[in-house]
């Protein structure tokens, strides 16, 4: 889509970020009061994410693209819009509330500061004896105390304007994916993919030659001329020749009948081919026929059936 992953990688990365050391990611002690943020180190690695991660989503969107029909591309950019919107609005409410919580610390280092710095100059105008020292050290005690809780509740604080931003960047997304899923499956109501078109919708031609000659008491020969892959035309793919000892008349008694071994590969339409039957029973009336098939998997209709009595031994 258009970079909604790299806004939630990128902004995953840079908040993690803040966990690490302060040269890591552009925080700065050592400021006006001695805290203070710098945020041109994270947006310099935000743009590097931003560099990269596009790269790889552009290429990746092409190859969706012309996979997908026009009406399903089109739901798909709607999707991503959304995602990206919402991962805007949590991007600028988690940059606000990093801003906040660093303010706040500043805001609460320069009162304990002022404290601290007013209970010494206390002190030092004092007559410094054990009294003064209670005095000083409770008001520092104080000043740390106050720091400490200040610096929780910015915590806190934080951690929820996050919390709240990440639900509602989830909400926004499972409505967009929602969304999307309701359009696929209008897309697809509306543009149903139409079956495929065979190719080859024309059966073999159907012999009308098939003839028996060369009894023996156990075998025979079975001769016919070839068809065409389409009727006459071209050159089919392969024969089924069967044999029975009673009459095939019907379809069902070919499939009952027994396959012969052997059958040739068909040749040029009107070509003579033939094929030598053996492990016959003596004395015994067979019945022949034969179907043709082309690569299409189309079968011609049941051939003339020819018939011949074997040899006595």
């Amino acid at each position: 889509m258009q970079g909604t992953f790299m806004k939630a990688a990128s902004a995953a990365v840079l908040f993690s970020m803040l966990a690490l050391p302060a040269s890591a990611h552009g925080l700065e002690i050592g400021g006006k009061h001695g805290f203070s943020f710098n945020f041109g180190g994270l947006k310099a690695v935000e743009r590097m994410l931003t560099r990269e991660v596009k790269k790889s989503e552009k290429k990746d969107d092409r190859e969706e693209r012309k996979a997908d029909s026009a009406c399903i591309a089109s739901a798909k950019f709607v999707q991503g819009d959304a995602v990206d919107a919402a991962t805007d609005v949590r991007e600028a409410a988690q940059y606000a509330a990093v801003k906040s919580y660093f303010t706040s610390l500043e805001s609460a280092f320069t009162v304990r500061a002022s404290a601290r710095a007013s209970a010494r100059t206390a002190f030092l105008a004092s007559a410094k004896d054990d009294a003064a020292k209670t005095v000083y050290a409770s008001a520092k005690l104080t000043a740390d105390t106050n720091w400490s809780a200040a610096k929780t509740a910015a915590q806190t604080a934080w951690f929820t304007a996050r919390t709240a931003a990440d639900a509602a960047f989830r909400t926004a997304k499972a409505k967009a994916d929602a969304d999307l899923a309701v359009a696929k499956a209008a897309c697809i109501t509306a543009n149903p993919t139409p079956a495929p078109v065979p190719t080859d919708v024309v059966a073999p031609g159907t012999v009308t030659t098939l003839s028996l000659s060369g009894a023996s008491a156990t075998s025979m020969t079975a001769t016919w001329t070839a068809k065409g892959d389409d009727g006459t035309t071209g050159t089919a793919t392969s024969y089924d020749l069967r044999r029975s000892t009673t009459p095939i008349v019907t379809d069902a008694d070919f499939n009952a009948a027994t396959q012969v071994t052997g059958e040739p590969v068909p040749m040029t339409s009107g070509t003579s081919q033939s094929v030598s039957v053996t492990g016959l029973t003596a004395s015994t009336t067979y019945y022949f026929a034969l179907k043709v098939s082309d690569e299409a998997g189309n079968v011609s209709a049941l051939s003339n059936v020819a018939s011949l009595v074997t040899l006595a031994l």
